[in-house]
């Protein structure tokens, strides 16, 4: 390593440049040093650069790497002492900073709203609240946020009608490729009829992203202010894995999964090229992490399309800092707040455990984006007739044999870890250096939880098989993270009763066809996935769901919950929440409850998804773990009495 601190510039297989930084461990960040109003003066360096935005360790490698220096404030690393070279050493110049994927433009041609509202070639029925919520869309708001179960798909296609847009990209997730296919052709969007889809792929020997690129876009010839007409004739083009990919159709709806294309550079650099007029995000929660691959190809793609339209139910899971990729997506962020840094310095404070949302700061953020970002409706306000939903706890006992042998090969790595600094009885870990470590192996907890859910399948399945006696002809639906319980539970249950699984080893159109036979009437239990499931299914003819396992995301389990309550149910709808005595359930439930109040702070709509008083906070639990062996340790060593 070179003398004092280096920054070398690294393009990644995503045509991103990143910055791999390295210094001595001791380094102290300069007097003055200042990163979005914080200041680390006579603080270690390193405190400052884990706090750049996506910073991650690389142990091996004895680096830290940030994945975009665009996320880095000019000039910054200048300041910090960092020496900035390209890979082969040479010093860095300016025109090095600028980044390969999404610096084209659209043509901008996208005619203004229309003011007679959806055209009238558009094919799909709306509801008057879907007719005000794409009009909405169209004419600013971008970020399309209604609650799940409201009808997001149709509200963005006809924003895009609304738009005028002769081509319009959708990325979503696999599940609901065909959904999409389906709607989109419906739609009219594309000029054709939904018998006419053209099914066609990626991946496949011989497919070339080239050949998605089309001749450069003529921009057409409009009047001004003209309300937007049939499109020309074109076609819906879906992309899927492991098959060939076609040449683009110069007017239509191309779609693929948001997976694929953060995946595959070739394939974004492709579809930015195509300056798509309109880009429909669908369940764009999946690209909140800021420093992410899939969050970085998404908001580099956007910038090569005229509108971008995020569609979410849950735009927030935990923290308000899941918001700041959606703002820059849909192109409020700088205009309303300034860099990624300055947004969250405003809505974050850094603890203990990670950034936490600062209570003072969540009112005037609603305010904002109530105004000027999201259009935010909940099923009470434009479903006034939707039956209700009630929740309950199952405290079950179970076997803790497996939770326990888990919880001793936990307590067998902690001691192995506080072998190693070889301290004696009294000089233990620093709290920062427990912190720290117990950050990098948060998985441990994983563990624990997974064994939790194995306990709970014996008394899973005999709750499962009494509701189905006492309520013959009404299917369940059981929810479940693990993918080892979800099949035990199909396994125990499918002895007597008509049991299928929908999680991601499922192919997307073997799903929908399980989808289709729960709807139905020809499934009697369906253990889904609450990861896999949680989004894109409708499964309306259940009024009662178990949750076995559930998750520390409320906004998760709520989506869960609205594959059940949503248009088309006419039940009142019940959950019930397994809770095993002795083990980690109690403490995410407790997590659970803890976001839920940021989220209601936030948001209107259904948040409180825990059922059991709070008591302790999950993100303790592996730090209580090594707490409790370092005081086990120095008994062990007293001196008899």
């Amino acid at each position: 390593m070179s003398e004092g601190p280096v920054a070398t510039l690294r393009w990644d297989d995503d045509g991103f440049l990143g910055a791999h930084l390295t210094f001595p461990y001791d380094a102290v960040a300069p007097d003055g040093l200042r990163l979005a109003g914080r200041s680390f003066r006579s603080k270690p360096l390193r405190e400052a650069v884990a706090d750049l935005p996506g910073a991650s360790w690389r142990r091996s490698a004895k680096t830290w790497v940030v994945p975009d220096v665009t996320d880095i404030p000019p000039g910054w690393l200048t300041k910090a002492g960092f020496r900035v070279v390209c890979e082969d050493g040479t010093p860095a110049k300016r025109s090095d900073l600028v980044g390969r994927l999404g610096q084209d433009r659209s043509p901008g041609y996208l005619a203004q709203p229309a003011a007679t509202g959806v055209p009238d070639w558009f094919g799909l029925e709306l509801w008057p609240y879907q007719v005000q919520g794409a009009m909405a869309v169209a004419a600013g708001k971008r970020l399309l946020a209604d609650a799940p179960g409201v009808g997001k798909t149709r509200q963005a296609l006809a924003a895009a009608a609304i738009l005028g847009a002769r081509r319009t990209l959708v990325l979503c997730p696999p599940v609901v490729l065909s959904h999409w296919e389906r709607e989109a052709a419906a739609s009219g969007l594309a000029g054709i009829s939904p018998g006419e889809c053209s099914r066609a792929g990626v991946g496949k020997p011989g497919g070339r992203a080239s050949d998605l690129v089309p001749p450069e876009p003529q921009e057409p010839q409009m009047p001004p202010g003209f309300p937007p007409s049939l499109p020309e004739q074109g076609s819906v083009v879906v992309l899927r894995a492991g098959k060939r990919m076609p040449a683009p159709p110069p007017a239509g709806v191309v779609i693929a999964s948001a997976a694929l294309v953060a995946g595959r550079p070739e394939l974004a650099a492709a579809l930015a090229k195509w300056h798509p007029d309109v880009f429909i995000l669908d369940e764009a929660h999946s690209a909140k992490s800021w420093g992410s691959r899939r969050s970085r190809v998404m908001r580099r793609l956007a910038r090569s399309c005229g509108v971008t339209i995020p569609t979410t139910g849950t735009p927030m899971l935990a923290s308000p800092l899941e918001l700041a990729a959606l703002l820059d997506l849909t192109g409020d962020l700088e205009p309303l707040f300034g860099s990624y840094l300055d947004y969250r310095r405003r809505v974050a404070t850094k603890g203990k455990w990670g950034w936490r949302a600062k209570k003072d700061a969540l009112a005037p953020l609603r305010s904002i984006v109530d105004q000027s970002v999201w259009v935010r409706r909940t099923k009470d306000d434009v479903l006034s007739d939707m039956p209700p939903k009630t929740r309950a706890a199952l405290w079950v006992d179970v076997p803790l044999g497996e939770y326990e042998a888990a919880t001793a090969e936990i307590n067998q790595e902690i001691d192995e870890w506080l072998d190693s600094f070889g301290r004696g009885s009294v000089d233990q870990p620093t709290s920062d250096e427990v912190a720290e470590w117990c950050a990098s192996n948060v998985g441990m907890v994983s563990r624990l939880r997974r064994a939790a859910g194995m306990a709970k399948v014996e008394a899973a399945v005999e709750l499962i098989e009494e509701r189905l006696v006492d309520q013959p002809g009404r299917p369940l639906v059981v929810w479940a993270h693990h993918k080892v319980v979800v099949a035990a539970l199909a396994e125990a249950v499918g002895q007597r009763w008509r049991a299928e699984i929908v999680d991601g080893s499922v192919p997307e159109q073997a799903r929908s066809a399980l989808v289709d036979r729960f709807q139905a009437g020809e499934i009697d239990v369906l253990v889904c996935s609450i990861q896999a499931a949680g989004v894109g299914v409708t499964l309306t003819r259940a009024s009662e769901a178990i949750f076995v396992e559930s998750d520390w995301t409320p906004a998760l389990v709520a989506q869960a919950e609205d594959r059940i309550h949503r248009i088309g149910q006419t039940r009142s709808v019940t959950y019930t929440t397994l809770v095993a005595a002795g083990t980690l359930d109690e403490h995410i439930q407790t997590v659970l409850a803890r976001k839920a109040r940021t989220l209601d702070a936030m948001m209107d709509g259904d948040h409180s998804v825990g059922v059991v008083t709070p008591r302790k906070l999950a993100s303790d639990v592996l730090a209580d773990m090594v707490g409790a062996r370092v005081r086990a340790r120095r008994r062990s060593l007293r001196p008899a009495a």
